[in-house]
């Protein structure tokens, strides 16, 4: 079984602070609150552009154009949001160490799951085993942090890990 190493009070406020920075554009079915420097179809204004065939009408900018005399486009930002899913290799050799291994792969583990559930992001995680993975899906509800939490708590260092295989299949 991993023993979460106890994070204090103070630690678990800073985590509200931090962000999880996408590497790649953040995309999903559901609307989030994070802004992606992507151009689309949001409610938050960005910028006018000139006008070029093709553009969908209900984007031109009617007041502008009487302003300056040529039809200009209303762009907006697009918002989406984060689905994480952190992967935790629960091996034999993740047994080792002090503290050992395994116990601080799963503290990160539910620290990222806190960083991104507390931007109202989507968060899940997967233990590795063998060539299989115990998985539960990014969600944002309330209890996700503690279902988190307990799954990790249930991981056991032991046996081999085909991590490329194991992540193959998910």
């Amino acid at each position: 079984m991993a023993n979460l190493i106890p994070l204090s009070p103070s630690f678990l406020e800073g985590l509200r602070r931090l962000a999880i920075v996408a590497r790649r554009r953040a995309g999903g079915v559901n609307a989030g609150e994070r802004t992606t420097v992507r151009k689309g179809q949001g409610v938050e204004f960005a910028d006018h552009r000139g006008y070029t065939p093709g553009d969908d009408p209900r984007f031109l900018d009617w007041s502008a154009y009487a302003r300056i005399g040529r039809p200009v486009v209303k762009e907006f930002l697009e918002e989406s949001d984060l689905a994480l899913t952190v992967f935790v290799d629960a091996s034999a050799s993740m047994g080792f160490g002090t503290p050992r291994r395994l116990d601080v792969a799963c503290t990160l583990a539910s620290v990222f799951c806190r960083i991104a559930l507390a931007r109202h992001d989507r968060a899940g995680i997967g233990v590795i085993r063998g060539d299989q993975v115990q998985f539960l899906p990014p969600q944002r509800s309330q209890g996700q942090v503690l279902w988190i939490e307990e799954a990790l708590a249930k991981a056991e260092a032991e046996g081999k890990t085909a991590l490329a295989t194991a992540l193959a299949r998910h």
